[in-house]
């Protein structure tokens, strides 16, 4: 049996007919008004599908249709079931039942079954909005053929060890996590989030260079590559590890995908091309004005552009805190605005405001290693080491490989 997200299109028909607006040619289905107000109606075969595993994994399309109680779903290991006799669906009858199966099949084609468009390029807010509701992200590009080894019954015990090694990687216990993670890209090399979520828990960890080869690894695989390529792109840039191939590696994507576009800009940014980040952020902004990462990521190249001119023009402070009060406007969540603003903060000597932006930006993203260290240097400075001391705790925890350790371990000794 297959598990299915029915694809209903008789909703909006039925809504349009209930409030007595005219109907929608362009809409599919009809209307169930009748079907509601007299309890019956005539046969009429049913269409559904469940595409997310398509879109952003590359596993075969699941498709099918109800006809009176027959259920034929049309996947590489075709599936029909008599729902009178097998409400559970636990007996697969295509096989013995081939002729049937080819009269729902071509019932099926009369649907609308043309392949969908692959996802949207979201903005980073909506796609963080998206992940937090459970939604997975990527886009896997169509097959012209799938096979059995794609057919989303063989492949559900991998999502379940997906789904198993982010929750290790939630609760703390990271290297299990990588362990599942490595177990899932052996078996289907070309799953993308796998690559990406093995990534992230090393580059959460401080394992810089290992997150990188985990994406390097994912493009050689030939795991679909547009969000290996701007994730890959921006832990190039961020670690300073290799602002070349991170330029590399995002130029040539659409000028339209604003995680490109940020990813690109931040790149720039690392190489000191300062007009080069800024156009792209600005692109960004052209395409989504409520984008708060981009005026985040314009307000960083100010404060860059500050800092290469040996702090003496300070019209960028006020052009960095300008831009990231519009960050925050744009996105309240946005932990990084809030560490940049603590930074910009910093550097015009108002340590206080400084303290209480980065203690923000901990509350949102506990993981933000920048705003914890901050915290940390400046509490420990001031001699306030009671409120220092947590969070250079939780500094090392989730950095235990980072250059500072020495310096707060020692620091943490004599307390």
């Amino acid at each position: 049996m297959t598990t299915i997200d029915l694809h209903n299109h008789v909703v909006p028909p039925t809504v349009l007919d209930a409030i007595g607006a005219p109907a929608d040619a362009t809409l599919a289905g009809t209307s169930l008004v009748d079907v509601i107000r007299t309890g019956s109606s005539a046969d009429r075969p049913s269409y559904f599908e469940s595409m997310t595993y398509n879109l952003v994994r590359g596993w075969a399309p699941l498709r099918g249709v109800l006809v009176g109680r027959e259920k034929y779903i049309d996947l590489p290991i075709q599936e029909l079931y008599d729902l009178a006799a097998d409400p559970k669906e636990a007996t697969n009858l295509a096989a013995s039942k081939g002729d049937r199966a080819q009269a729902l099949f071509n019932t099926l084609k009369t649907f609308n079954i043309a392949a969908p468009n692959r996802p949207g390029l979201e903005t980073a807010e909506t796609m963080a909005q998206l992940k937090s509701l459970g939604y997975l992200s990527g886009s896997a590009p169509a097959k012209d053929r799938y096979t059995e080894a794609d057919d989303p019954k063989q492949l559900a015990s991998l999502d379940q060890d997906l789904h198993s090694a982010t929750e290790l990687n939630q609760a703390g216990r990271t290297d299990e996590a990588i362990a599942v993670f490595k177990k899932v890209i052996a078996r289907r090399p070309d799953t993308a989030d796998a690559y990406m979520s093995l990534s992230y828990a090393y580059w959460s960890t401080g394992r810089v260079a290992e997150a990188i080869e985990a994406l390097e690894a994912g493009l050689r695989a030939g795991a679909p590559d547009r969000d290996l390529r701007i994730r890959l792109g921006i832990y190039l840039a961020e670690s300073h590890t290799n602002y070349q191939r991170a330029i590399q590696v995002l130029t040539g994507l659409p000028d339209t995908d604003v995680e490109a576009l940020n990813g690109l800009g931040i790149a720039h940014l690392d190489a000191k091309h300062y007009a080069d980040a800024q156009r792209a952020f600005s692109r960004v902004l052209a395409l989504d004005p409520t984008n708060g990462l981009a005026y985040q990521n314009l307000a960083s190249t100010a404060l860059s552009m500050y800092v290469a001119g040996n702090k003496k023009d300070t019209t960028k402070l006020d052009e960095a805190e300008a831009f990231l009060r519009k960050a925050i406007d744009a996105d309240p969540q946005l932990a990084g605005a809030y560490t940049a603003f603590g930074v910009t903060m910093s550097y015009k000597g108002r340590t206080g405001d400084a303290i209480a932006a980065w203690k923000r930006a901990v509350e949102i993203d506990p993981m933000d290693g920048n705003a914890l260290y901050n915290l940390w240097f400046e509490l420990a400075k001031a001699n306030r080491n009671t409120e220092a001391m947590p969070y250079a705790r939780q500094y090392l925890s989730i950095a235990p490989d980072s250059p500072e350790r020495a310096s707060i371990a020692r620091w943490m000794a004599g307390k």
